[in-house]
């Protein structure tokens, strides 16, 4: 039977569930009108650019999100044109694939222009739609030509923008941040990489600015940057909700502005291998606030905790994979008492030491996920101060070294369990693992 001999209704039933490829797509739209006009009623097209490929232009179209290669797109545009697929765009992606080897911004501006100037002279009305950016390098002036088209253009969208600088090995290796790009209305997450030789952000947030989410990636060769310049970059949008910062080398001396060491809005901290450099006389103590109320510190110097008061912060996530630099308990202790979920994933004792603090005892914490070398009562005991505890998981990178280890680790749990189940009147579940094989489960 021919595609064209079944009924109408059968094929719209079908329409959002049979894998169609491109050409096939294209001939259930040519079948009749009614399946015309009731299948481009339902389709939204995710339109990917792929800047610096062969094929420069990918279409998915949904809601099956078919691909669709530009060779199909010239059939297309023999039907009716690509304008018709353009006005059906809900979310579209532009990705530069050249890695390195190539500077797409100028083919990136001049798409964008043509994209934009369609959409802004059509009569029908686009609706809103998402834009994403992908691996945009910055340091031309296409580059800032193109933040800036962005801006101006009427166009209802939300824009996530992920870029980098140049790198070291660029002819052109510095950014000219005497010409800042103001990001507008329509950017609502940055996802900023530096790779050169120095650290420089070539952005500036307008004050209508909507970033929400921030994400800024340094690089191990950087010279260490002012912290308190680089927490005013993020104060400057006022919608910031989640702020990243990894690979940062971050400093405070005698020219840091320490009034100002502040992150009025931001509620999620997210810091990932960053390293502080503290001048010699600056003590570190509390000397602003963070709204956070969720913190991840993954491979990070913890001092970074011990500058700011968190007086909203109910999550914390803590993980060390090496020794760190100093111990993590001191700086945690102002925090402790407010948390009510706590992740700690590190082999060092001494982190733990935060366990037999009063912050701890006198804490609301409620879930409680710990990684610890090998079961240590001086570290396990004081978990039966927690009163709110509901949930325990734990998990022991070491068995115990003997005959049988799992009897030997079963008669060190089963006491600690017991006067656990008694102490923590909340107490739902533990789960308890260690090595790659022993696992026991709880349910109170």
């Amino acid at each position: 039977m021919m595609l064209t001999d079944l009924p109408t209704e059968v094929l719209l039933d079908s329409f959002g569930y049979l894998p169609y490829d491109s050409p096939a797509l294209v001939q259930l739209r040519e079948t009749s009108r009614l399946l015309k006009s009731a299948a481009d009623d339902n389709i939204g097209c995710f339109l990917r650019f792929n800047l610096g490929a062969e094929n420069d232009m990918i279409m998915i179209v949904g809601p099956n999100r078919v691909s669709m290669s530009s060779t199909v797109l010239e059939r297309v545009q023999e039907v009716e044109g690509l304008e018709f697929w353009l006005s059906k765009v809900r979310t579209m992606t532009f990705t530069d694939l050249s890695h390195g080897g190539g500077d797409s911004t100028k083919e990136f501006a001049a798409l964008l222009e043509r994209v934009f100037g369609y959409f802004e002279s059509s009569d029908s009305g686009i609706p809103p739609f998402n834009m994403y950016i992908k691996a945009l390098k910055m340091g031309s002036p296409e580059s800032y030509d193109i933040i800036s088209r962005i801006n101006s253009s009427p166009l209802n969208c939300r824009v996530s923008l992920q870029t980098y600088g140049p790198s070291a090995t660029d002819e052109n290796s510095a950014v000219d941040v005497q010409k800042p790009t103001f990001l507008g209305k329509k950017f609502v997450e940055l996802d900023f990489a530096m790779f050169g030789n120095e650290f420089a952000i070539p952005y500036e947030m307008s004050e209508a600015c909507e970033v929400h989410d921030m994400k800024i990636k340094g690089y191990k060769e950087h010279p260490f940057m002012d912290m308190v310049s680089i927490v005013q970059n993020a104060n400057t949008c006022n919608f910031l909700n989640n702020l990243t910062w990894s690979s940062m080398n971050l400093k405070l001396d005698g020219t840091s502005n320490l009034r100002k060491l502040t992150l009025p809005n931001v509620q999620v901290l997210d810091l990932q291998d960053c390293k502080l450099h503290i001048e010699d006389g600056i003590k570190v103590r509390r000397r602003g606030t963070c709204a956070a109320k969720e913190i991840k510190l993954s491979n990070q110097d913890p001092r970074m905790l011990g500058l700011f008061d968190f007086p909203h912060v109910t999550n914390l996530f803590y993980r060390h994979n090496a020794k760190a630099p100093v111990q993590a308990s001191r700086y945690l202790d102002h925090i402790v008492d407010k948390l009510e979920t706590l992740t700690i994933q590190c082999s060092m004792s001494e982190t733990y030491n935060i366990f037999s603090t009063s912050s701890f005892a006198t804490s609301s914490i409620k879930s409680l996920d710990v990684t610890v070398d090998h079961f240590d009562s001086k570290i396990m005991t004081p978990l039966q101060k927690l009163q709110n505890l509901e949930t325990l998981v734990v998990y022991f990178f070491e068995m115990p070294c003997d005959d049988e280890p799992e009897e030997t680790l079963d008669k060190e749990l089963d006491p600690f369990l017991q006067a656990l189940s008694k102490a923590c009147p909340n107490l739902k579940t533990v789960d308890i693992a260690a090595g790659d094989d022993f696992s026991k489960t709880l349910i109170l």
